[in-house]
């Protein structure tokens, strides 16, 4: 009789749902990284510009380098503020998805324990019958052979 636990089936499911997990987790991960270096990127885009704009300041009509400057500033404050306000969901999805995660690998770890008690407790049975037979078959040996079975001596 081979070993065919009724969980193993429900143990599958909760691995492919921990990896569905850890997929969702990776890929909001990316996305906090790729947020993040955006973010770096336009700080050194906009230290740059100052740079220029200063610059240009000097090399002739101050009115369209200041008013050039300020609107680039503008631009550059709000793209940092919408970029600092995705970066926060994402830190909060990638939270959120980890505690998720976590919760079925827990799952899927305490499934896998139930499943490796079934196989022990399974093989203990199994190691018990076949005892069970060569015991018989060394009674039946005995027996054939016309000697007394002895019983061990407590």
């Amino acid at each position: 009789m081979a070993f065919r636990p009724s969980l193993e089936a429900l143990l599958h499911l909760r691995q492919a749902l921990e990896r569905q997990e850890e997929q969702k987790l990776a890929r909001i991960s990316r996305s906090v990284v790729r947020l993040r270096a955006e973010l770096e990127h336009l700080d050194s885009e906009f230290a740059e510009n100052q740079r220029h704009w200063r610059s240009d300041l000097g090399s002739g009509n101050l009115a369209t380098a200041l008013h050039f400057g300020v609107t680039c500033a503008a631009a550059l404050r709000e793209a940092h503020k919408r970029l600092r306000q995705a970066l926060q969901e994402a830190e909060r999805q990638r939270k959120e998805q980890l505690e998720l995660y976590r919760a079925a690998r827990q799952r899927r770890e305490v499934l896998a324990s139930l499943v490796a008690r079934q196989r022990a407790a399974y093989e203990e049975r199994q190691a018990h019958r076949q005892q069970q037979a060569l015991d018989e078959m060394h009674l039946f040996r005995l027996l054939a052979l016309g000697a007394e079975p002895t019983r061990p001596e407590d």
